[in-house]
């Protein structure tokens, strides 16, 4: 009887076996963690942003876009609110080439609508109305970028931007 107590309690196994154990683990771990933050960055979006979600993925290998995509770029020059070398997150609008109709309640682009209302931008910074009501031609290696709010500071207002300014697709978490 005291001889099946004795194998049925826990054996040591010893500080270097445990040890191992863990530090596979460990080494496992911020191998993954290392690759995906190599990939990929994390952000968090304004109080009051152009696009309505709190926190974003943006992928830095991937810097293919299409229209309607969100991406993520390095702002070329100082437009007011955005400073040179900040990082923004906004919807392709247009490419190079492109025809874009501006009023004030939607930007379009052939058959592709986006809604964006900029009356409350023109009226709190006394923004010349006209500006909301014209068209643009997207130069070559351009692209012209919205948000998705009343509170959007975009290319309607500041124009359009480098294609070598893109730093990634972005992806809104929620």
């Amino acid at each position: 009887m005291l001889m099946s107590l004795r194998y049925l309690s826990p054996q040591r196994r010893g500080f270097l076996k445990v040890d191992k154990s863990i530090i596979l683990h460990f080494v496992i771990i911020s191998l993954l963690i290392h690759l995906f933050f190599s990939r990929f960055t994390l952000g968090h979006g304004l109080l009051y942003g152009c696009i309505p979600a709190e926190y974003y993925m943006v992928d830095n290998h991937d810097k293919q876009y299409e229209i309607g995509d969100m991406i993520n770029f390095t702002m070329d020059r100082d437009a007011r609110f955005i400073k040179a070398g900040d990082k923004v997150i906004k919807i392709v609008a247009g490419k190079g080439g492109d025809k874009i109709q501006i009023t004030d309640t939607y930007v379009k682009n052939g058959d592709r609508v986006f809604p964006v209302d900029g009356s409350r931008i023109v009226k709190k910074y006394q923004i010349a109305p006209e500006i909301l009501n014209r068209e643009v031609t997207v130069p070559a290696g351009h692209i012209f970028v919205v948000g998705q709010t009343d509170y959007s500071w975009d290319s309607r207002f500041w124009g359009t931007v480098p294609e070598t300014t893109i730093t990634g697709k972005a992806y809104a978490i929620f």
